[in-house]
C-alpha cells in the first residue's frame, strides 16, 4: 500500500481510533498479517476479509473522487481550455480537495498517479 492509501484509511477510522475495528483496519493497511491479527484480537478470517473490503471501498471512493476532479478540471478536462478556465487555477482545486480529504497534495497526486 502507498502512504496515501494508509492516510485515507487513517482518516476513515479517525472518529473512533481505538476501537477494535479501527485498529485492525489500520494494522491491515500497514501490512500486518491476517494470522497476527487473528491471534491478537481473536477474530475470524471472515471478519478480516470484511475489514479489508472496508479499506478497499474507502480507498476506491477517494480515488474515484480524485479521478473525477482530474478528468473534469485537469489538463484534458472540459475546463482546461483558456476560454473555460475558472477564476481559480486548477492547482487551487487540487489543493482544496486534498485538504478536504485530509491529504497532502503529494498524497493526492500519489493516489491519482500524477
Amino acid at each position: 500500500m502507498t502512504r496515501a492509501n494508509v492516510q485515507v484509511v487513517l482518516n476513515d477510522t479517525a472518529k473512533n481510533p481505538y476501537s477494535q475495528e479501527s485498529i485492525i483496519r489500520r494494522l491491515l493497511i500497514n501490512g500486518a498479517t491476517d494470522e497476527y491479527i487473528m491471534k491478537l484480537f481473536n477474530v475470524s478470517d471472515n471478519k478480516i476479509e470484511e475489514l479489508k473490503e472496508k479499506n478497499e471501498e474507502c480507498i476506491s471512493q477517494v480515488t474515484r473522487l480524485i479521478s473525477k476532479n482530474e478528468k473534469k478540471f485537469g489538463n484534458y478536462g472540459e475546463y482546461s481550455q483558456p476560454e473555460n478556465m475558472m477564476i481559480d487555477s486548477f492547482i487551487i482545486h487540487q489543493m482544496a480537495l486534498a485538504e478536504a480529504l485530509g491529504l497532502t497534495i503529494s498524497q493526492y497526486r500519489e493516489i491519482y498517479k500524477y
